[in-house]
């Protein structure tokens, strides 16, 4: 049942396939940022004896700063009948652990994106107020009007300005995600020489425009799309945001240990006996940990039209 469940996860999640992954200890994780490196200069002059006898210049080295961050638990519990576990009409108890895989990697993106929990909608605690993709405070309202000036092309680039403007910071906006109905709105863009600036999957695998594409290329890098990115899921209503841009090598995330799943037809769930009603306790559980180095490395691209309660 349980298989490959951790790719399942990955290949579920927009956050882990655009993220960096680190290792993550059980308790705390320190990590290393904003490192400082040296620059190289002339030496002398253009003639031999000028380039050996003149001084070496001197530089500094600095590995940053330390950071540090604790991980959560990802937890849920689904209860099937006996019978419809031995008999898996269709194949639906074995495509239960690929449905838990998945809870657990929507979870990781709510929480990384939102610090929202997906059961109770609330924020999560105990973790970093800052340490989440839409505290950033580069903002950018869509407007999705065919006559829009500027028209969207512009203000997506707009917002990758607000990212890679701030020269000290030296960020480079490396992907993009968005809700999935944003397929429809860049399927339909061009550049200034009526290039399209939107491909369905990456350049090179045949595909111009896949309206059913998990991943894609925009303005020559990726972009992943799913539900994670507004925030609505579970009990949390959403968010106004359509679309992150971001230099993704500033978010960290890792696994403490392994996505596990078990199975039990004795234990005791939410005051309910699995052997006195023979059904069967479906358990999927994982550590998980992330941070956000610099809110500023990224950009949230918010609908100017309220549908949802703000993050």
């Amino acid at each position: 049942m349980v298989g490959d469940i951790f790719t399942k996860a990955k290949d579920q999640s927009i956050l882990l396939s655009l993220g960096r992954e680190i290792p993550v200890s059980i308790n705390e994780t320190v990590i290393t940022t904003g490192d400082t490196f040296p620059e190289a200069g002339q030496v002398g002059g253009t003639t031999l004896a000028s380039r050996e006898g003149a001084e070496k210049p001197l530089q500094g080295i600095g590995f940053g700063t330390s950071k540090s961050f604790s991980p959560i638990k990802l937890a849920v519990i689904v209860t099937v009948g006996d019978e419809f576990a031995k008999a898996n009409v269709d194949g639906l108890y074995t495509d239960l652990a690929a449905k838990l895989s998945g809870a657990i990697a929507r979870a990781a993106d709510l929480a990384a994106f939102h610090n929202r929990d997906a059961i109770t909608g609330l924020p999560l605690i105990g973790t970093t107020a800052s340490s989440y993709v839409n505290a950033t405070s580069n903002r950018v309202e869509l407007n999705f009007r065919r006559d829009a000036a500027p028209d969207l092309v512009d203000q997506l680039l707009a917002g990758v300005d607000l990212v890679e403007d701030d020269e000290a910071k030296n960020f480079e906006v490396s992907g993009f995600a968005a809700v999935s109905r944003m397929r429809t709105k860049l399927a339909t863009q061009r550049d200034k020489n009526g290039n399209p600036v939107f491909i369905g999957d990456y350049p090179g695998s045949g595909a111009q425009i896949n309206l059913r594409a998990r991943m894609g290329n925009l303005f020559g890098v990726p972009i992943a799309f799913g539900r994670s990115v507004k925030g609505k899921l579970g009990a949390y209503a959403g968010s106004k945001v359509k679309m992150f841009a971001g230099d993704w090598t500033q978010l960290a995330w890792g696994f403490a240990d392994e996505i596990r799943v078990k199975v039990s037809d004795q234990a005791t769930v939410g005051g309910v006996s699995m052997w006195q009603t023979n059904q069967i306790a479906v358990l999927a559980e994982a550590t998980f940990g992330w941070i956000v180095n610099d809110t500023a490395a990224f950009v949230a691209y918010d609908d100017a039209v309220v549908d949802a309660a703000p993050a």
